[in-house]
């Protein structure tokens, strides 16, 4: 595979000094073979096996409790790793994703190639001896809302991230304050007209009010509201559930739409309004608008203050 010439044992080829000369089989003295060959040889042997002889080789060289600084740059260069896509690649300065954390992380999440996958103990031990980050769930999820905020992934993409991290945020939170943190400053929440918004500026689809009040750019998109799981997670990240958490300036959006619904849909303009009216005298809201605001509401004709 790598251009070696392997001896097999025979009577005739007894010595006292034979493994002077010809190393016998272990992982280490066919590490240190690798080493002492071609090194482009080398990755292009074992780039040519099999899927199968890959991992033999993997598992082979996994009894290894040491590596020298050759051993590991030679090792870290050959494609005996798998990406979450199952493709064969050199872990380099890769990171690796634990197989076995909690919750699971599917295999088909989006993923950068910087990633390998750490699915059996081999896999674990040679990662290990290269210093090679091993990530649990919640460090992966931390690490893909990184790649989220620099614009790394297309939309899709990004929904079955944001997806995968919404159903299963009771756990990924409890396990870290840091991924909380991001996930609460992530504007991962797009509006019709192309904004993205946090968790803490939309507001809860179950709410018969906010449903009569606003329109569909004040709520989460319906993909991110499958599951209770995924609601319980966006109010932790702040999604409002009370009225008190209507802002003034909501208020203002809400009468400037029903100003515009009363030219083509008069009955739904009457409703919200109503529901409005309702809400400003069940909360005081009116104290605090601005200067600047109540001389807006003062040019309004719409009759619901």
């Amino acid at each position: 595979m790598v251009g070696c010439t392997v001896i097999k044992r025979d009577e005739c080829l007894r010595h006292h000094y034979i493994e002077s000369y010809v190393l016998p089989a272990s992982p280490r003295n066919v590490l240190q073979v690798f080493v002492n060959s071609n090194r482009d040889q080398v990755i292009k042997g074992i780039a040519s096996a099999s899927s199968h002889e890959r991992e033999d080789l993997k598992v082979y060289l996994s009894s290894l409790d040491s590596l020298s600084t050759a051993e590991q740059d030679l090792l870290s260069m050959l494609p005996i790793f798998r990406m979450m896509s199952g493709k064969h690649v050199a872990v380099k300065s890769r990171q690796a994703v634990v197989s076995t954390t909690n919750p699971a992380i599917p295999n088909d999440l989006p993923m950068p190639d910087t990633i390998v996958q750490c699915a059996n103990e081999a896999d674990r031990r040679l990662l290990t001896l290269l210093k090679i980050e091993l990530l649990d769930a919640a460090n992966v999820a931390v690490y893909l809302v990184d790649c989220i905020k620099t614009g790394f992934f297309q939309n899709a993409e990004e929904q079955s991230i944001m997806t995968w991290i919404l159903n299963n945020g009771s756990i990924l939170f409890s396990q870290s304050k840091q991924l909380l943190i991001k996930m609460k400053s992530l504007n991962f929440i797009e509006a019709t007209q192309g904004e993205r918004k946090q968790a803490s500026d939309v507001f809860d689809p179950r709410n018969r009010t906010f449903q009569d009040l606003f329109e569909t750019d004040f709520f989460p998109p319906p993909i991110y509201t499958k599951t209770q799981e995924m609601l319980q997670s966006l109010q932790c990240l702040g999604l409002k559930t009370n009225q008190k958490e209507i802002s003034t300036t909501n208020i203002l959006q809400v009468i400037n739409h029903i100003e515009k619904l009363c030219v083509h849909s008069s009955d739904k303009a009457v409703r919200k309004a109503n529901t409005l009216v309702q809400v400003l005298n069940e909360n005081d809201f009116l104290s605090k608008f601005t200067k600047v605001q109540i001389g807006e509401l003062m040019q309004r004709e719409v009759g619901v203050l």
